[in-house]
């Protein structure tokens, strides 16, 4: 009997237009089937939110190199180990990751993730602009789409932005929530152009798999010299946001 350390990961997919989820058991070797099912308009997550911030399941989900075989790849989640950030922006793989106190950004050929979200857009239609604002305006913009769950984009400038990497040390002890909130080093960024990378739900039970209870985005944002995960955002005016384009979702 293996131990629990090595079960199969699980793979959710998440269809389009009400079709039923389908979940796969399938090894990180076995990744490259993954790329005759990943078709465009797709939501598939390999590990939950919960399973990581919870139960201190931090061991390798995902490796992305066989995912991004296909073009148009867009992802986020957590290094293996909790010791970085993976924001995939168009088949970009940055990595963000904590040295000496400061945040470091290296795009990457190959990467591993103990959770990821991930999806293929090829095309993007800008559908909203608005005035200075921050997540809550963002998630008003999305709401009025009428789309109850899509990866989205935004663009444009800041006045700040929090967001922070995960930089866990383990202790030997117990894992815990206060050690996972423990492990959020935190960085601001002021007066920057960025890309915001993210996923807007409205349905309850994706709270936990790939957004925290309580929330209807997850996002990332990628700037000059940084990316992790975004906790606030003042956006000055005109800024965009954009939604999977035609028949790309």
């Amino acid at each position: 009997m293996p131990e629990r350390a090595r079960e199969l990961p699980e793979i959710r997919f998440h269809w389009a237009r009400e079709k039923p989820t389908l979940r796969y058991n399938l090894s990180v070797v076995l990744m490259p089937l993954l790329l005759c099912l990943a078709l465009q308009g797709e939501i598939a997550t390999a590990g939950s939110l919960r399973e990581t911030m919870r139960e201190g399941k931090v061991e390798v989900r995902l490796a992305l190199a066989p995912l991004n075989s296909q073009p148009h790849l867009y992802a986020l989640g957590p290094v293996t180990g909790l010791r970085g950030e993976i924001t995939v922006v168009d088949g970009v793989i940055h990595v963000g990751t904590v040295v000496g106190g400061r945040p470091l950004v290296k795009v990457e050929r190959e990467a591993q993730a103990v959770f990821l979200a991930y999806t293929y857009v090829a095309s993007w239609s800008e559908v909203a602009s608005g005035d200075a604002g921050g997540l809550a305006e963002i998630a008003s913009a999305l709401s009025r789409t009428k789309r109850e769950r899509t990866p989205f984009l935004v663009t444009g400038r800041v006045k700040r932005a929090d967001y922070h990497i995960m930089d866990y040390r383990p202790d030997g002890g117990p894992w815990s929530m206060d050690k996972h909130d423990q492990a959020k080093a935190k960085f601001a960024l002021q007066e920057q152009d960025v890309t915001l990378f993210g996923f807007y739900t409205e349905r309850d039970e994706d709270a936990g798999l790939f957004v925290h209870h309580g929330e209807r985005i997850h996002a990332h944002v990628v700037a000059q010299g940084a990316t992790g995960h975004l906790d606030a955002i003042t956006l000055e005016p005109g800024w965009k946001l954009l939604l999977p384009k035609g028949n790309s979702w």
